[in-house]
């Protein structure tokens, strides 16, 4: 039974059909039940123990994943767990057993057939984000399947043309180029405000390339906007300094700003922004 724990499960899930190919008896499953290394969740599928709570509760009401919660599954950009979204076929609702907290979609045969085991399809997943959340989240959500190489330019736009006329201003406001969280946060709310943005402009002398790094953001021409994650080390310290002091060299206002700070004190980055805005911008950052 040592080979039940590297199970080719999907996201914790495996029907009886895969067990059926890889050899196994009904007998053996039925041990592996009873020995709590696999557990039945509905006819024709088990689960193994590494299943997450999100997927269980998917599992166990019928249904996919959808939505952020679907993405969650593979690591996305967001602030906290987010709300169970599941997925049904239109001729799934006998079988349902809605969990109480959860958002239901209702799909088409489409959706259904390259949905795995666990979730629905990426770009379906990212469709229903754009349909459930506020455009923050959303828009964070399309930055990373981007930044994780996991969306390509043609997909994007094969989402787009499946929202409605209301959620087309996420053509302008994602960027492909986006590379962290903070950052497609703060590039968001500064781009609401009515702020000029550029995204991950170079910076530093060009005769010594190798010092040639990028700011995360630049407001109005003005201010060089670098934002610190949870994942930030302290061997990376000096380096910032010397961006800090290229970014001044360059006649920008350095400013850098941590994970807190945005979610917690956005206010404060807006005001020492405004405060920035006030100096006049010299040098060039081209």
């Amino acid at each position: 039974m040592a080979a039940d724990c590297v199970l080719p499960c999907d996201a914790g899930l495996i029907s009886t059909e895969r067990l059926a190919r890889l050899g196994w008896t009904r007998h053996r499953m039925t041990r592996a039940v009873a020995l709590g290394r696999l557990t039945r969740v509905r006819r024709g599928l088990y689960r193994c123990p590494h299943a997450t709570s999100r997927v269980r509760a998917a599992a166990e009401a019928g249904a996919r994943l959808t939505g952020l919660a679907a993405l969650a599954e593979l690591g996305c950009w967001m602030w906290r767990e987010p709300t169970l979204s599941v997925a049904v076929p239109f001729s799934g609702t006998r079988t349902l057993r809605r969990p109480a907290t959860a958002r239901v979609h209702w799909c088409g045969q489409r959706e259904m057939r390259r949905a795995s085991l666990a979730s629905v399809h990426l770009l379906d997943a990212l469709r229903h984000t754009a349909l459930d959340e506020e455009h923050e989240d959303a828009v964070a959500a399309f930055d990373w399947a981007f930044c994780s190489g996991r969306l390509t330019l043609a997909q994007f736009e094969e989402v787009l043309a499946r929202l409605p006329q209301r959620l087309q201003s996420l053509r302008e406001a994602i960027d492909p180029r986006c590379e962290s969280f903070l950052e497609s946060v703060a590039r968001t709310r500064l781009r609401s405000a009515g702020h000029a943005l550029q995204t991950q402009v170079p910076i530093g002398p060009d005769w010594l390339l190798r010092r040639r790094q990028r700011v995360d953001l630049v407001v109005d021409a003005v201010v060089a906007l670098e934002l610190d994650g949870r994942e930030h080390h302290e061997q990376s310290f000096e380096a910032d300094r010397r961006k800090d002091l290229d970014a001044a060299i360059a006649g920008l206002v350095p400013l850098r700003v941590s994970y807190s700070m945005v979610e917690r004190e956005w206010w404060l980055v807006e005001k020492a922004i405004a405060a920035a805005r006030t100096r006049p911008a010299g040098g060039t950052h081209e």
